[in-house]
Order: structure tokens, then sequence, then C-alpha cells
């Protein structure tokens, strides 16, 4: 049996522009919190300070678990859309990458059918991905052995009601090298992830239900679907994930779930400031996804720039240890630049604030507008 993996490159193709959440698209694996603001042109990462006398075992744990630093380095178009990405592992000095390039190309036709969605605002760290038309796309990267280019290819099409909501929306993906690209555009999508959409009566979405429709042709039997910070399968024990939105009397979202035959497989709550309107505490519920094995409960609190400033575990069980530092409490401080982009993160992963911090991570920001 085969796999296809639907979401490989999709979890930081487009960062969120804060100033104009209206427009912009997400199309995260997991990290759906990081945003800039501001048009940012490219933005590269570094740790300028590691805490010393720790092991390379205690700095790779910290390191992964450093959740403010995004996970790649990225240049942009002026539209916020992703143009190249590079780099997973985060160095000392900026890297200059001149391979393992990611490269995006967009086809934007899609914004002509005006497809509607009734949130009235859009906020950071929300998981609103679903709710919105996503760009038909094609990323150029670099592949191990003999093939120097492959490309990974998705689009979308929709089916919308008489007020251009969305009622189903067909994803199709697949991956070809460049020799057989130009063969494969003639040919039949290998896979389709559907997503059908149920309104209440104020027009909001409140349940997606996501299932599958393979092409005979090929042998693949299932494929991963990425929901809130976690990848989960639709196979044939799985064959349809059910997605529910809840809303405050605001119309804004509070609360995201997906489950499975009557299983709660994850969810996250959402608490608003209540004079800022911004989303100051998120409460994320692990079941049955990849981190399932760990902590199951995770809350996260943020600032009104929308960057992460503490997370807590919460135990699983009365009495469950919580003495090891990946459960230990982690906290962040930044300084920002003339944008409120941050430029400097100070972060205290080992459950504690008090003295120096175990990395410190710098970006380097450059803006189309200087």
């Amino acid at each position: 049996m085969k796999y296809l993996i639907t979401t490989l490159f999709l979890f930081t193709a487009v960062l969120t522009s804060a100033q104009d959440l209206d427009d912009a698209n997400y199309f995260f694996k997991d990290n759906y919190e990081y945003h800039f603001y501001g048009k940012v042109k490219s933005i590269r990462r570094k740790y300028s300070y590691i805490k010393p006398n720790i092991s390379t075992q205690e700095y790779n744990s910290m390191r992964l678990r450093a959740d403010a630093t995004p996970k790649f380095d990225f240049y942009y178009y002026p539209t916020g859309q992703c143009k190249t990405f590079w780099g997973g592992t985060i160095d000392t000095v900026y890297q200059q990458r001149k391979k393992d390039i990611y490269t995006y190309y967009y086809d934007n036709s899609i914004f002509k059918k005006k497809i509607k969605s009734n949130l009235k605002k859009r906020y950071l760290n929300v998981y609103d991905k679903p709710l919105f038309p996503q760009y038909d796309y094609c990323i150029k990267g670099p592949e191990p052995g003999e093939v120097k280019d492959a490309f990974n290819i998705a689009k979308f099409s929709y089916i919308l009601d008489k007020q251009n909501k969305i009622l189903i929306e067909n994803e199709y993906e697949w991956g070809v090298s460049l020799d057989s690209l130009q063969s494969l555009k003639d040919s039949k999508k290998i896979i389709c992830t559907v997503r059908t959409y149920y309104y209440n009566e104020k027009s909001q979405v409140t349940k997606i239900i996501y299932s599958i429709k393979l092409n005979p042709k090929y042998d693949i039997d299932r494929v991963n679907i990425n929901f809130l910070r976690t990848d989960f399968e639709l196979n044939e024990y799985y064959p349809e994930m059910i997605a529910n939105f809840k809303y405050d009397a605001q119309g804004r979202i509070v609360f995201v779930s997906l489950s499975s035959k009557e299983e709660l497989l994850c969810s996250e709550e959402y608490v608003y400031h209540r004079k800022l309107d911004y989303v100051e505490k998120s409460i994320y519920y692990d079941i049955k996804g990849e981190y399932s094995s760990k902590i199951k409960k995770t809350v996260r609190y943020y600032n009104e720039y929308g960057d992460l400033i503490q997370i807590d575990f919460l135990p699983d069980f009365e009495g469950q240890p919580m003495t090891r530092v990946s459960r230990r409490p982690r906290y962040y401080d930044y300084e920002y630049d003339d944008h409120k982009n941050w430029i400097k993160c100070y972060m205290y992963l080992e459950g504690t604030k008090e003295g120096k911090p175990s990395l410190i991570a710098e970006r380097e920001i450059i803006y189309y507008d200087k």
C-alpha cells in the first residue's frame, strides 16, 4: 500500500500579514501562529546566544522546543505569498543557502470567484484556515538521487451557493519529477481530498466533513490531512473526519475540534482579551494525533502583537510527574522593530524565567517599503 502525504510542504508557505488578515491565506502545517506586519521581503533567523555548559542533547531538545521561531528562512512576493524557503535547522549565523531551496508558483484565478466568508474579522492564533479558499500552487524543490528537480502540485475547485459561500472544496495533489511534469498536465489527478461545508442561520461554518476520493488507477489508499497542530490520516478505518466550529456573540471563533466515529481527535479553545480584542490564551487538546503520547493539554498565552509569551502543560491525570524539562513551563520575551515584528526573542525553556535565557533567537527582516 502506498501513502500520499498531502501536507508535506504546506506548513509555512505563507506567513500571515497581521495588517491584512482578510486577504491572508494560511498554508500552514502546524504553525499557524507565525505572522508578520508590513510588506516583508525576507526573513532570516539565527541563534545569537546559547546557554553555556549545556550538552548537545540538551541543546537539541531546547532547539526543538523553541516554539516562537519559524522553522525556515523565507523570501516573499510583494503580495505576501512565499516565494522561496530553505533550511530547517537554525544556526548561530544567518545561512546563505545555495541548495535545498523550495520555490512556489501560484495561480490566483480562484479569487475571481469572490468566495465569501461570514467572519467579520480574522484573529492571529485562531485556526480558521479551512474557512477560506486556497491558491492553486506548484512547489519546485530539490530531490535526493538522480532527479535534480521535483514538483508538488495542488489545485482546488469549489462548488458555491447563491451567496458565494463554499459548499464543497476539492483539493487535488500530486508530486512529479521535472521530466514527467509535461506529460502529467494532461493526466488525471492522483487523489482528491473533499471538504463539505455546513452553515448555521448566521451563515457561519459550523461543520466541515473531510473525506477522500481515490483514483483507482493508483495504488494509494490513505492520505494525511492537517488540523490545528497535528497530522491525521484518512484511511479505511477513518474514512471521514468532522471539524466543528463554535462562535461567541461577537461572531468570533471560540472553539474548534476534529473527530471521527464520534471520537474526539483534537480541539482548541480561544480566550479573547476583554478590552483589546486579541487572543490572549489558547487551550489545545490532542487525543489521537502524532503528539498524543506526550502531554495532551497545552495552554499558550500571547501578547497584543500575537506573539507567544508562555506555554504551560497540564497533567493528563492527577499525580502525573511534570518534572521533566519538556513538561515545564516555557517563557518568551521580545524586542521589536518599527513594524512591531520581533527581531530578538529571549527563550526560557527550563521552567523558570529567572536568570539567563536558554536561547536567544534573532531575525533579520527586510521590507519592500524600505
